[in-house]
């Protein structure tokens, strides 16, 4: 088992990671004509469910925990 300190280490650095990768997914896309950008906001958002459902069936449906929808909401809401 680790300790709280360890899941601490691990949590920054996976959060650090999430917010290098997650800026820089749009950084590509500098280079294509866009339009107006709703289908591409569609097609990111709908990749990006679908990897996570991918995830959480290979995972076997761990429980789920309502307030992490809290971060998805923030950025469904701000994109």
């Amino acid at each position: 088992m680790s300790s709280n300190g360890t899941d601490l280490t691990v949590g920054f650095v996976s959060s650090s990671v999430a917010v290098l990768l997650f800026g820089s997914n749009f950084v590509p896309l500098k280079k294509y004509d866009t339009g107006d950008g709703m289908f591409l906001q569609w097609v990111l958002c709908a990749a990006i469910w679908l990897i996570a459902v991918m995830v959480n069936l290979i995972l076997h449906c761990p429980k789920f925990w309502p307030f992490a929808m809290v971060g998805g909401c923030i950025w469904a809401t701000g994109n």
